[in-house]
């Protein structure tokens, strides 16, 4: 244990933590887009000029909402045509069916005379007319497939439909894309802890795990991940920019506050807290480990120190303190 040469005579009130193994969370951190998992780009399956919309862009909507609709006039006009073509070509059916000795039964007719009679009377043409008909006009109604958000949307009333009319998001199922290096693979693993923290606002985090790993490795040496997210998502945003941190635990090592280290002479220092004589007495350290809030600590290697089996770190009002000094505990040990 090395000692200053400084003094000094009045008490300094401490902080302290004790001294002790516990688990230490090794981070990784890199930036990602925020994405639904839930969205898609709706589109009409018909052309047509718009004459209802129902929504704006943030609005939520339940599953089967209508969001828009086309002018259903020429559709209208085309579905009772088809319907009184197929009414025409089932009489025909009918008539034909009659001449073969049958009664309007068709379950009594073999398949193979009824198929070549629903040719012969037109029967087949009208009913795939009558499909196409009403499948274009039921396509001039655009719902929700899902319960959702609004975003993306663009096309006016009374304006012809552009290819995607807009996009349909969950915003409560969201999660994160983000690319690590292959080198960082013990981070690698499903599950994974994540924490996502919003480039406008580092204080306000959202929690998450790894769901989904992509084993290749691009162009630029980097993996890419998906981190599940967990609500509330506060101050997220589909598309928005993040930065995530990826945590793995590891046990059994000296964790304590960054805080509670110091430099001195060039070195890494502890200051432990001596009950018997109520001073401070300060011990090289090397760090082994470090994430935001702590150090993985060691005995120094070339001041061949080494850390006591028990005792107590003081983590504040150490950085002017010199070996020997008489300090105060201002709050219980921890």
């Amino acid at each position: 244990m090395g000692k200053g040469t400084e003094r000094v005579s009045s008490e300094v009130f401490v902080d302290t933590v004790t001294l002790r193994k516990g688990i230490f969370n090794r981070e990784v951190f890199s930036t990602g887009k925020v994405r639904s998992s839930e969205s898609i780009s709706l589109r009409f399956n018909t052309n047509g000029v718009v004459t209802n919309i129902n929504v704006s862009n943030g609005d939520r909507v339940s599953k089967g909402d209508v969001i828009a609709t086309l002018d259903r006039t020429v559709l209208s006009m085309e579905l009772e045509a088809a319907a009184n073509s197929l009414e025409k070509a089932e009489l025909n059916l009918m008539d034909k069916l009659v001449g073969y000795g049958y009664m309007t039964d068709t379950a009594s007719v073999p398949k193979d005379l009824l198929s070549v009679v629903k040719i012969q009377s037109g029967y087949k043409d009208a009913l795939l007319h009558y499909k196409m008909a009403l499948f274009a006009y039921e396509s001039s109604v655009l719902k929700a497939p899902f319960s959702g958000v609004i975003a993306n949307l663009s096309d006016l009333e009374n304006e012809s439909t552009s290819d995607i009319f807009c996009t349909l998001f969950n915003p409560d199922s969201l999660e994160v894309e983000f690319p690590l290096l292959e080198s960082e693979t013990e981070f690698m693993t499903i599950g994974t802890d994540a924490i996502v923290y919003p480039f406008s606002n580092p204080a306000s985090i959202v929690k998450g795990s790894v769901k989904e790993i992509n084993p290749i490795v691009d162009s630029k040496g980097q993996v890419w991940l998906k981190a599940k997210l967990l609500p509330p998502y506060k101050e997220l945003l589909n598309g928005m920019s993040v930065k995530i941190a990826l945590r793995k635990a590891y046990p059994d090592l000296y964790v304590v506050p960054k805080s509670a280290v110091v430099i001195r002479d060039g070195y890494n220092v502890v200051f432990l807290y001596d009950k018997e004589s109520s001073t401070a007495r300060w011990l090289y350290v090397d760090i082994v480990s470090s994430n935001t809030l702590e150090h993985v600590i060691s005995g120094c290697i070339e001041k061949e120190t080494s850390l006591p089996e028990s005792g107590f770190v003081i983590t504040s009002g150490n950085l002017n303190l010199a070996d020997g000094v008489k300090v105060q505990i201002r709050k219980k040990n921890k």
